[in-house]
């Protein structure tokens, strides 16, 4: 299936200043540099993607029974973007595990060859220091019973890089610091200059929310109202992951309605792209406007030959799908990927004119699929992370309170938890690692379905979800490293969408 990857949604993004849009006498009493950053930048990192869903039943910081409600950035852009790598548990870790000795020395080496081989599987193997196999290089991590050579470690992998070395869960949920603060207050600007624009913009309001067109201009006159607020709590209500986990399972970012919390990427936090970063604080924005608005649909480009069904959504989809919030501020800032004057119309492809074809049926099941159980897998990560934060602390409460669940997704991720003598008592850095592992190996696997070949028809006895299933195998078989077999990989990938929005840690 040619679906389009966010990759070359990027390279295709065309580099353009911002049109004149209606109400411009008002945007012109604005702060002119601020105007001026928007078009000097506007080419920069064009098409980011937001394919998010809110989720619910995670541990939150001190309040173990929260709702959370995030929104997530896509799977299928965020992997291949530089510096998100799968990770190793430090030596020091590694070392206090053997130590221990509560989980068999096989299945300590069974669990560091896991990540060596999703790291190797990874940008041509070029996150190791060595080209050796995971075979010649684990004889040498553990040459005797009972010894970890720690010297040897450090010729495997930059043990320095906090980008491929997991250190402190405890980082992953933080107050941003001044110098953040700062740009954040930019970003949020730059996101209000966005807002207005697209308030004031009634033709792409109603090419783009269709008969919801005033509804969905009411949402981002939430939307700006929101922002205004959360400008004077930002040392409250924001705060970023500066263990970076987010960026390695493709994670930009949360929006909790009910208590107008908001996590952000770091990189978002800072402003490293400042459109990017505007985009992505507009989209939370719109979380933040309505309980109604979630995630049921990412950014996707129509192709030459088929449309991925983005702009296909009904009037009511749309209206409540944040990401389309997006396409009014991408069209203005000429960095949309559909056309300019793109009449959104549900179920009609931007790229054929017609309905979607049986090949994009399957895409899009598939994708949903995956989509779902990358979501969970999210979700799943957060909360054994957070266990492992609490237990950091040196509080067992919330390990206790979840050990059955938390055996359960052992079993099934392949961790650690469950093989612990005399019983599973403790989440240990190589098990956060592991779980981490799983949400961008998922990720990553979203990717390949683009790679898998489906008929334009059905040919009998075979229905739309056979094909469904074999493009989600075949994606799973092409990646090879979730599980380390077929069967366990689907294992996998059926509980995860079996637990969708309801992990339950």
């Amino acid at each position: 299936m040619a679906v389009p990857s966010h990759a070359e949604c990027k390279a295709k993004a065309p580099h353009a200043k911002r049109p004149a849009a209606a109400g411009s006498a008002q945007r012109a009493s604005r702060d002119a540099a601020a105007v001026l950053a928007l078009q000097r930048t506007s080419g920069n990192r064009a098409v980011s993607q937001m394919l998010a869903r809110e989720s619910g039943s995670l541990i939150s910081t001190g309040e173990l029974a929260t709702n959370w409600r995030r929104a997530r950035e896509s799977a299928p852009w965020s992997p291949k973007q530089p510096g998100t790598h799968f990770r190793l548990p430090t030596a020091a870790a590694i070392k206090a595990m053997m130590a221990a000795g509560e989980v068999p020395e096989d299945k300590i080496k069974e669990s560091i060859a896991t990540a060596l081989t999703r790291m190797r599987r990874e940008k041509k193997g070029a996150l190791l220091l060595t080209t050796d196999s995971i075979p010649d290089i684990m004889k040498r991590l553990f040459p005797t019973p009972g010894k970890f050579d720690e010297a040897e470690f450090a010729k495997v992998v930059d043990v320095a890089d906090r980008s491929k070395i997991y250190e402190r869960a405890v980082d992953a949920e933080a107050k941003l610091t001044a110098a953040d603060k700062s740009k954040l207050i930019a970003s949020i600007g730059r996101a209000d200059l966005m807002i207005d624009d697209a308030i004031a913009d009634g033709v792409n309001l109603k090419r783009v929310f269709g008969t919801k067109s005033t509804q969905a201009k009411t949402n981002y006159v939430k939307a700006k109202a929101a922002l205004a607020k959360l400008k004077g709590k930002i040392d409250t209500n924001v705060h970023t992951d500066y263990n970076r986990d987010d960026e390695q399972v493709s994670l930009g970012g949360w929006a909790m309605f009910s208590s107008q919390m908001v996590h952000l990427e770091p990189d978002v936090a800072a402003g490293k792209d400042p459109i990017e970063s505007a985009l992505t604080i507009l989209h939370e924005s719109a979380h933040l406007a309505s309980p109604r608005v979630k995630d049921d649909g990412g950014y996707y480009p129509p192709s030459a030959a088929k449309s991925a069904g983005w702009e296909t959504m009904t009037d009511d989809e749309k209206l409540n799908n944040a990401a389309h919030y997006e396409e009014i501020p991408r069209r203005q800032l000429g960095i949309g990927v559909f056309k300019p004057d793109q009449e959104f119309k549900p179920g009609i492809s931007a790229s054929t004119g017609g309905a979607v074809t049986f090949e994009t049926e399957v895409a899009l099941a598939a994708r949903q699929y995956l989509r779902m159980a990358w979501d969970a897998a999210v979700d799943t990560h957060l909360g054994i992370r957070k266990v492992r934060v609490d237990i950091e602390k040196g509080s067992d409460a919330s390990f206790k309170a979840h050990e059955a669940l938390i055996i359960e997704i052992s079993k099934v991720a392949k961790l650690t938890i469950h093989e612990q003598k005399p019983k599973p008592h403790t989440i240990q850095t190589i098990d956060v690692v592991l779980c981490e592992g799983v949400a961008r190996g998922v990720s990553l696997i979203q990717q390949l379905t683009a790679k898998q070949t489906v008929p334009a028809a059905p040919v009998a006895p075979k229905t739309k979800q056979d094909y469904v299933d074999e493009v989600i195998a075949g994606a799973a078989k092409d990646y090879g490293a979730l599980t380390g077999n077929p069967a366990d990989d689907k294992k996998l990938l059926d509980w995860m969408v079996v637990h969708y929005q309801n992990v339950g840690l």
